[in-house]
């Protein structure tokens, strides 16, 4: 084989190995994957929505968040981090399992669980956890949390319940809006 053919040959691998890398999921805008108060029910209001960059002690690229509440005590939030690889969330979402749902917490006056009123699981997720427990900050409240990995985003969710202004059938439709807008995000690789 002359020189001339294995360079040929080379260049030809090399574009084919370029263009998969075509294929790579371009960074979604961050406040696409937030829920709105479209899904919250009445009476809710946005309380806040930020988005941020890059901070090293939890290691992500991005981040966004918001939070909601109401004319009760109860309130709620989602934020969004986005990390360099799918591995990266996976890893995160591992070591951040204990800590967000820690039973042991000063704060926990019941362990977190599935309610048998709502067993969500997301179909959508690579990795995903809900539970609810009963908090002892500001008297006893109920909170129900989900935390779920879609590719290289990790999803924190967080809404107090209370039967006036955050019912389960409420939360369940917050819950499948959240996989809804990731999973049609993702799919769409919306910039």
């Amino acid at each position: 084989m002359g020189i001339e053919k294995i360079l040929n040959y080379w260049i030809v691998i090399l574009l084919a190995l370029m263009g998969c890398n075509s294929t790579i999921q371009p960074d979604i805008a961050l406040d696409s994957l937030l829920i709105d108060l479209s899904v919250m029910p009445p009476d809710w209001y946005v309380a806040s929505m930020n988005n941020h960059a890059y901070e090293e002690d939890f290691n992500y690229e991005r981040t966004a968040d918001n939070s909601f509440s109401n004319p009760g005590y109860a309130g709620g939030g989602q934020n969004v981090f986005q990390f360099r690889s799918e591995r990266q969330a996976a890893r995160i979402f591992e070591g951040q399992l204990r800590r967000e749902f820690n039973s042991s917490s000063v704060a926990s006056e019941t362990p977190w669980q599935i309610p048998p009123e709502l067993p969500y699981t997301s179909k959508v997720a690579d990795q995903f956890h809900f539970a609810c427990h009963i908090s002892n900050i500001n008297g006893l409240s109920e909170i129900c949390k989900m935390m779920g990995q879609y590719d290289k985003y990790l999803v924190i969710l967080s809404m107090h319940m209370t039967p006036d202004y955050m019912t389960y059938a409420d939360l369940e439709k917050i819950l499948e809006a959240v996989d809804k807008k990731i999973a049609d995000a993702l799919a769409e690789g919306v910039k």
